[in-house]
């Protein structure tokens, strides 16, 4: 039996730079979190966080996309005991 992955995430930006931070439940140390934005209707993944103790993860990166409105989403991979998980869609504005 596995057990569905349930994360959360908050994206906010600032100038350029978007941070991306969430919770995974069940929380499993090391597992990877991936960040996605949506471009042309099609999931682009962004780049990709380990699960820190207490199921926190955090992200940030440089983005060429000035006063652009970005959807992005977060997933976790399946592993052995937990199924793959998605998190709700944000939207963030980059700044110029």
């Amino acid at each position: 039996i596995t057990v569905k992955s349930s994360l959360t995430l908050a994206a906010s930006a600032k100038g350029r730079v978007g941070t991306f931070t969430g919770k995974v439940s069940p929380a499993v140390v090391g597992r990877t979190v991936t960040i996605y934005y949506i471009k042309g209707g099609k999931a682009v993944a962004a780049g990709s966080a380990k699960v820190a103790k207490g199921g926190t993860y955090t992200y940030s990166r440089t983005f060429a996309a000035p006063g652009q409105k970005v959807s992005f989403f977060a997933q976790s991979a399946a592993d052995s005991l937990n199924a793959s998980g998605r998190s709700l869609t944000r939207q963030i504005t980059f700044g110029r």
